[in-house]
């Protein structure tokens, strides 16, 4: 029972997070352009391989990489030859599909709770969700849309 509750709060929560993100689509509307926001992908929302910029789900992610870093400075005082071999070895490449792996995890587990949040519908709150739906698998696509092309732009360099 306490984990369908949980769920429910999880729900609950991501259904709120949308709400937020489609007034904040309507308000950020540029009627110059004619362009929604929600084509823009902010700065703070795109994966990039600056940490600074990374997207907020990375915690326990970034958890897992400090606990790294401790035991790595544990084992720098035992035997600090092995740990400069073990840096040397990590490339771009490795961090790329690590960024990837997670980008990809929590567009995953957002669409997931997307979709339980409306096999829960109430028909009196249907049209209301189902344009936040919308909304938010818009903004998924320009998110999308963006990774690739930063993707196709790192192939070519």
């Amino acid at each position: 029972m306490a984990g369908r509750m949980e769920l429910k709060n999880i729900i609950s929560e991501t259904l709120n997070e949308i709400e937020k993100m489609a007034k904040t689509i309507d308000n950020n509307f540029d009627a110059a352009q004619k362009t929604p926001s929600f084509f823009k992908t902010p700065p703070y929302l795109q994966n990039t391989l600056d940490p600074q910029n990374a997207n907020v789900p990375l915690e326990p992610k970034n958890a897992a990489k400090i606990e790294t870093q401790e035991k790595i400075t544990e084992e720098k005082e035992e035997a600090p030859e092995i740990i400069t071999e073990e840096i040397a070895q990590e490339n771009p490449t490795q961090v790329l599909i690590s960024n990837e792996r997670v980008f990809l995890k929590g567009l995953l587990e957002r669409t997931l709770v997307l979709f339980k949040g409306m096999q829960a519908l109430e028909e009196k709150e249907a049209m209301k969700r189902l344009d936040l739906v919308a909304r938010f698998l818009q903004y998924q696509l320009s998110t999308l849309e963006k990774r690739l092309e930063s993707l196709e732009r790192e192939n070519t360099e």
